[in-house]
């Protein structure tokens, strides 16, 4: 008898990026559904259910950074 219908998400390491959620530099890794970085504390996740809309800024070949921004439903 299953009580619980689990599916577990893999992240894809080889799309992973550097970027700060928080106060530090961190690895986020996007998954089929979300946006999580789980190796440092706290933690980040954001399903994409909940995004409308994601801006980037200071994008330019000649610069490996850029600034990206989620605007939620």
């Amino acid at each position: 008898m299953q009580k619980y219908k689990l599916e577990f998400d893999i992240p894809y390491n080889d799309l992973a990026f550097f970027g700060a959620p928080n106060k530090g530099i961190v690895k986020l890794m996007p998954t089929v559904n979300c946006l999580v970085n789980l190796t440092e504390y706290p933690f980040f996740v954001i399903t994409l259910d909940d995004i409308e809309i994601v801006h980037f800024e200071r994008v330019q070949f000649s610069i490996k950074n850029f600034d990206m921004v989620f605007v939620y439903k």
